[in-house]
């Protein structure tokens, strides 16, 4: 099947609203609450906080990784995705997701990276990492919808709906799998979400926004459907006015909110710290001249040759003068033998 490209003036209009719509909310949250919130959130740079974040993060990225490599081998875009190297561009993704537009320009590119040379190569790995994030977003909006459930059925019905289509969306990928390889694709999924719900929890407790770790799950859980909103950088501005929503809901502050959410977002962009060093050892790897092959090994020593019996006697060999056939002209004849002479003369 073939897909028309979408035209220019639509495309540009989506860049414009990704672009417009973050920070429309932002300038609201500010005229709302006021920057504070903002810079209460940079209390969370402190040595605990950023060591849970990288630890936290680790976690995450790793099964993020796993899960890639189990659908990525069903899509038969599996060849030479090693787990360090599954990691590594995990790592990469995840931090130019929260420095580009949209937050999943570092998805694309990682798809593009790990094309197969091949005739529809970067098919096979678009429909691999495109399968394994839209499982991970399914689970998360269908445990919002649970979570959400006694406290608003609407709100529920809302997230369960997204948590559908996104279900369907990486349902082609993940029929590929057999049954075993899907549980664990959603057992990857699970790994890889409830490290991001204990690094909510860090933001909370160093805030002291949330009464108790139950509360601090589900609006943990409720702000990161907020991310998943393709839009922003980093996803400022969705989540932040999603926390603000879900704490005003539950009889909370909303400056805590916003407070809380812009935190999370700073120890996630600490989480993705590790992504600089990998490009910065693939850039070395790119500059440095590749290493000389190795000449092959000679095979085994030959055994050495046994020279020939020879007879006793042989008659002595008489070297026959060599006829040398060549024409010298008459004026080059006189020349050498003037120049023969010389040198006779000077012997003597």
């Amino acid at each position: 099947m073939r897909f028309s490209p979408r035209p220019v003036g639509l495309q540009s209009l989506g860049r414009a609203l990704r672009a417009a719509v973050p920070v429309a909310l932002l300038a609201g949250l500010v005229a709302h609450v006021g920057t504070q919130p903002f810079t209460r959130s940079l209390d969370v740079l402190a040595p605990a906080p950023i060591l849970a974040a990288l630890l936290l993060g680790g976690l995450t990225t790793v099964s993020q990784a796993m899960r890639w490599r189990a659908v990525a081998n069903a899509c038969g875009a599996g060849s030479g995705l090693t787990r360090g190297r599954a990691v590594s561009e995990c790592y990469r993704s995840a931090l130019l997701n929260a420095v580009l537009p949209g937050g999943v320009m570092g998805d694309a590119i990682r798809a593009w990276r790990h094309r197969a040379p091949r005739e529809r190569g970067l098919r096979s790995s678009a429909t691999a990492v495109v399968g394994e994030r839209t499982a991970g977003t399914a689970l998360l909006l269908a445990t919002v919808a649970l979570v959400t459930l006694p406290i608003d059925r609407r709100v529920a019905a809302f997230f369960l709906l997204g948590a559908l289509v996104a279900g369907a969306v990486a349902a082609p990928s993940l029929r590929r799998l057999p049954l075993t390889g899907q549980l664990a694709v959603w057992g990857w999924s699970l790994l890889a979400l409830a490290p991001l719900v204990g690094l909510f929890a860090v933001a909370t407790a160093r805030l002291g926004t949330v009464p108790g770790p139950e509360g601090a799950v589900a609006l943990g859980l409720i702000v990161l459907a907020g991310m998943a909103i393709p839009i922003g950088v980093g996803g400022f501005g969705p989540r932040e006015a999603v926390a603000a929503l879900a704490f005003g809901h539950v009889g909370l502050d909303a400056q805590a909110g916003v407070a809380t959410a812009a935190a999370y977002g700073v120890l996630a962009a600490v989480s993705a710290l590790p992504g600089v060093l990998v490009m910065l050892l693939d850039a070395g790897r790119e500059r440095r001249p590749a290493a000389p092959q190795p000449l092959p090994e000679a095979p085994g020593t030959l055994p050495e040759a046994v020279p020939a019996a020879l007879p006793e006697s042989l008659p002595a060999a008489r070297p026959e003068p060599l006829a040398v056939d060549v024409e010298v002209p008459s004026d080059a004849r006189e020349l050498l033998l003037l120049d023969l002479e010389r040198d006779l003369v000077a012997a003597r």
